[in-house]
């Protein structure tokens, strides 16, 4: 099997992506298992799945597919060779999808993560999508859409994505996504997601070189700190326990060192780092 990185992050995930929203209404049960045992074997790790599927969409079905899959995860106990992606659904007039008339306001999507999780049995996903958007837009196929700036029947992007940060800081999901998506729409988040990037909290030990190379370094490869700290004498990365390059030291406001991170963090890490501060 061949992977890619998953955008731009550390995440590995398989170039093909197992599909399942025919997973309780067109395939069985038994389907639906006998497909993820194949995958798993044969090193597909990228599912993708959604809160309105089983597809046809039907109340009585409604959400069965993610039930499996987490019937499945029980089962194997094997959640953590899956990277699990789904989708949030957009306005509907069912109303058996939270009362129909659905949005992405913090209480609707708040709603919707809670019930994934419940029925996949997990406690994080690892990308979680917009599945349509709210506004009237070409998506499903229709060609030649352009944006009406006029139009206020939908929640901004700036407060979806403020929203999203809040799930990711939160620890229940570890990346967004969006799906049937316009151009203008994906470079308009792109844009935003930059431009209210999360403030960072990282603080640079310099252990026993000189101020000058250090500010070169960084000039040179980029600087992610927010602060700066020289330790000439290497006492201070002595006192953390330190004795290699580069760790990463998560310390609480009493100066206790809760977790060590030895060598370049990666997605697990952050993930880990941010569930700990949560909590």
């Amino acid at each position: 099997m061949n992977y890619k990185k998953l955008g731009s992050t550390d995440v590995d995930v398989s170039t093909i992506c197992l599909g399942t929203m025919t997973w309780g209404e067109q395939n069985s049960k038994a389907d639906g298992f006998e497909q993820m045992d194949y995958a798993i074997d044969n090193g597909v790790n990228f599912w993708d799945t959604a809160e309105i599927y089983a597809i046809p969409m039907r109340e009585e079905t409604y959400g069965e597919t993610e039930n499996i899959i987490g019937e499945w995860f029980k089962k194997t106990k094997k959640r953590d060779k899956v990277i699990l992606a789904t989708k949030v659904s957009g306005p509907t007039s069912k109303e058996y999808i939270r009362g129909g008339g659905c949005s992405y306001d913090k209480k609707s999507m708040s709603e919707a993560l809670e019930k994934s999780l419940k029925r996949m049995q997990t406690d994080y996903i690892d990308l979680y999508q917009l599945h349509w958007p709210e506004r009237n837009t070409n998506f499903f196929g229709k060609q030649g859409y352009e944006h009406d700036s006029n139009e206020k029947n939908w929640i901004a992007f700036e407060e979806i994505l403020e929203n999203l940060k809040k799930f990711v800081d939160a620890g229940k999901i570890r990346y967004v996504g969006l799906s049937n998506e316009t151009a203008w729409g994906l470079a308009k988040c792109l844009e935003l997601s930059k431009l209210k990037n999360l403030p960072k909290m990282m603080i640079g030990i310099n252990y026993k070189d000189k101020k000058k190379n250090a500010l070169n370094f960084l000039k040179l490869y980029g600087d992610p700190f927010d602060r700066i700290f020289i330790d000439k004498q290497g006492t201070i990365s002595i006192n953390f326990g330190a004795y290699g390059v580069p760790e990463t030291f998560l310390i609480n406001d009493d100066n206790k060192v809760l977790k060590k991170y030895i060598g370049p963090l990666n997605d697990k890490d952050v993930y880990e780092i941010k569930k700990i501060i949560n909590n």
